[in-house]
């Protein structure tokens, strides 16, 4: 499935492709070539009462 998606972005011209990936299913991505340009941190807003 990721070699499907990334060479239908190759084909639209795409050159970076973003994927957000656990840390379970990072090294799967790297297998197929991608590797980490930088993180992100998911926060919960809750309002105040």
């Amino acid at each position: 499935m990721i070699a499907g998606r990334a060479r239908e972005a190759v084909a639209r011209g795409f050159r970076l492709l973003h994927v957000d990936a656990s840390p379970a299913s990072a090294p799967i991505l790297r297998r197929c070539g991608f590797h980490d340009i930088t993180t992100s941190t998911h926060y919960q807003w809750t309002p105040p009462r």
